[in-house]
């Protein structure tokens, strides 16, 4: 005795007495997957069914029906104690956008077009393009992961579009606004930080780290070793921006 619903899986009772939930259907790139299920009673079958078809409209094969959502929480759970407090903050921001945008898409059904437009949107919504680039950097390295897991075979992400970043160009002082910064700074109770930074080019991290020990004052020479930044909350020493940022500031000969 067979009991069918309407196209959507099937309900065998068998000679035993028992009912066997089947439901088959072709997954994203058109493998045929089918579940099957051994039940004691028709309520417990029809359950099944629901069931399958809950894996079946969150992506097919079993093996991705993580949504987008899930894969980012999984992602972020193992790579925010590999970074900075300061960049993990960054994956947090990007991961909450990405979820809201993208989550409830199932990997497997996660396309370029669907990448496309979400980043579209941000940018017509007026996240400016360095975080819109973020978005798109954090979906990226998820998706990646997600490859690593076997959860998808290719990276949508990859082929989405990049999201182009003006450069700004940068303007020097002219030698008399200098002049006048300097005059202006000398009556401000950093008026020796303003000077420094100035003269030396020093970033602002660089220049809120220097140490007295830094000074060379017998060489006239000043080591830049470190760097000073905002973490969450705290205030924290660490290194500088590239290996080639540590340096022996010397006088002009």
């Amino acid at each position: 005795m067979r009991i069918r619903s309407a196209g959507d899986g099937t309900i065998v009772k068998r000679p035993d007495g028992r009912y066997k939930a089947i439901l088959r259907w072709n997954d994203a790139a058109g493998k045929e997957v089918s579940k099957t299920r051994l039940c004691e009673t028709i309520r417990a079958a029809n359950l099944a069914l629901a069931e399958f078809k809950r894996i079946r409209d969150r992506g097919g094969d079993p093996r991705t029906t993580k949504t987008v959502a899930d894969l980012v929480d999984s992602w972020l759970a193992i790579k925010t104690p590999q970074v900075s407090a300061a960049t993990a903050e960054q994956y947090r921001y990007a991961s909450q956008h990405i979820k809201m945008g993208l989550g409830s898409v199932a990997l497997a059904r996660l396309t370029i077009k669907q990448i496309d437009e979400f980043l579209h949107q941000k940018s017509a919504g007026g996240l400016s393009p360095r975080y819109v680039q973020l978005l798109r950097t954090v979906l990226l390295m998820a998706l990646d992961q997600a490859i690593r897991w076997k959860l998808i075979d290719v990276n949508p992400g990859k082929h989405s579009t990049v999201i182009r970043q003006q450069r700004s160009q940068s303007k020097a002082l002219t030698e008399e606004q200098a002049s006048v910064f300097l005059t202006t700074a000398s009556t401000d109770r950093l008026g020796v930080l303003w000077t420094v930074v100035l003269c030396l080019g020093l970033r602002r991290g660089e220049a809120l780290a220097l140490r007295w020990s830094d000074f060379d004052r017998k060489a006239k020479t000043l080591s830049i070793t470190r760097n000073r930044k905002k973490e969450a909350s705290k205030v924290v020493f660490g290194d500088l921006k590239t290996v080639n940022s540590k340096r022996v500031v010397r006088p002009a000969p």
